[in-house]
């Protein structure tokens, strides 16, 4: 009798065991699924839980799409100015920036480079129509008159560049008409988000420098020359496409095309000859000289 005890107890005891294993792998097996799809109560069907997941597709077309990179600028409207009158403030302030620091000589601007910008665009070979609109927007903006203007003394862009003021001379607004006319044009010509015009003519700046330390120009260096302004006044009567890269031979930025103010045609350097429009006599001698010497060499190539 004792021993059928047993063996009933162990029966007992043996189906028990047996009832909570199955009750804990019926757990597990829906956990699974639940756990695969981040967190959805246990016994939902796989199939559901799949659904849910987001398809390689939707998250292709659900990713933010990437902004397009700006292009690189590699050419700007500008009034170019004739640097005869201003070699003398150019010399002293070059003398007093190098006093200050002996790198800061690296920061001066070529006097054959004086300007005074009117817009910045981009001629990338990826757009092959750029160069044609960007005549075409310099020949509109070319309708304007030419200002005249003078340099009454200098300031800065905070540490980093130091320019010229440039106002009109006879308070007529042309420079600022000029400005409005190139930034319309360029605009329209598919040259947008042009920046507003701020008028100056750049005489240093610290990005020209190469050097392994940040370079400041200290205002201490030319306050003594800032109220000190230029000899006469200019009337800057062509308005020109530059590029920023390279030199047109005697120093100067190399004009792609150019315009003179007040209405006229449309001049674009050919067979390697440089632009000349009706410039100051200085300006035109250089151009002169530049174009002789392309010519010769070119000559002297085909020999």
């Amino acid at each position: 009798m004792a021993e059928e005890l047993r063996t009933s107890c162990a029966l007992y005891a043996y189906s028990a065991a047996a009832r909570s294993c199955a009750e804990g792998v019926a757990p597990l097996r829906a956990e699974a699924p639940r756990a695969a799809a981040g967190g959805e109560s246990p016994g939902k069907p796989a199939k559901i839980l799949r659904d849910r997941a987001p398809s390689a597709e939707a998250a292709t077309t659900e990713a933010p799409a990437k902004k397009k990179p700006k292009p690189r600028l590699t050419h700007f409207f500008a009034l170019r100015v004739a640097p005869d009158a201003l070699r003398e403030t150019a010399g002293a302030l070059q003398t007093a920036l190098v006093e200050a620091d002996k790198d800061l000589s690296k920061c001066v601007i070529s006097p054959e480079k004086f300007h005074v910008t009117l817009g910045l665009l981009s001629l990338g070979a990826g757009d092959p129509d750029a160069r044609q609109r960007a005549e075409a927007a310099l020949l509109e903006a070319a309708a304007a008159p030419p200002p005249t203007v003078v340099f009454p003394g200098l300031d800065s862009f905070g540490d980093r560049v130091l320019f010229a003021k440039v106002e009109d001379a006879l308070g007529d607004g042309r420079l600022a008409a000029v400005a409005a006319a190139s930034k319309r044009a360029l605009e329209a010509h598919g040259f947008p988000n042009q920046p507003d015009f701020a008028p100056h003519m750049t005489l240093a700046k610290t990005s020209k420098a190469r050097t392994r330390r940040r370079l400041k120009i200290p205002k201490a260096s030319w306050a003594a020359l800032a109220d000190a302004p230029a000899a006469g006044t200019q009337t800057l009567g062509t308005i020109e496409l530059l590029s920023m890269v390279g030199d047109d031979g005697s120093g100067g930025y190399p004009v792609v095309a150019a315009a003179p103010l007040g209405g006229g045609e449309l001049v674009t350097p050919s067979d390697g000859a440089t632009v000349e429009v009706s410039a100051p006599r200085s300006k035109r001698a250089r151009w002169k000289r530049n174009t002789r010497a392309r010519r010769a060499a070119a000559s002297e190539k085909t020999v």
